[in-house]
């Protein structure tokens, strides 16, 4: 991903982490091929974006403890 991009979801969606780490991270996921990506504790849904723009999913599922 390149940080123009990350930027611009940033500004769209927000999240809670580091945004340097986040970042990161998204670099390392990035080269995997998910068909399903759980996410636990979605608090605003920030991160949730991301996965929703940047990986094909077939499906998400979403948990809101």
């Amino acid at each position: 991903m390149e940080r123009e991009l990350f930027d611009k979801l940033r500004k769209k969606y927000g999240f809670q982490q580091d945004g340097d780490e986040f970042f990161d991270f998204l670099k390392i996921v990035e080269l995997f091929t998910f068909r399903v990506i759980l996410e636990i504790g979605v608090s605003d849904g920030g991160t949730l974006g991301y996965w929703k723009e940047i990986v094909s999913l077939n499906q998400y599922i979403q948990n809101q403890l």
